[in-house]
């Protein structure tokens, strides 16, 4: 672990906000994915 921070600090550094934003966007495409069909749902049952 130690070897790998001293070796990789840049590419974490790089990544770091990369991620953030693949989780957020992730985040954002499920919950409206499921808003959709929640909502689909209840027409067709309406």
């Amino acid at each position: 672990m130690h070897h790998l921070k001293k070796n990789l600090p840049k590419k974490f550094r790089f990544l770091e906000p990369g991620w953030w934003m693949v989780h957020l966007t992730g985040l954002t495409l499920t919950g409206i994915l499921m808003y959709l069909v929640f909502r689909n749902e209840n027409e067709l049952d309406l």
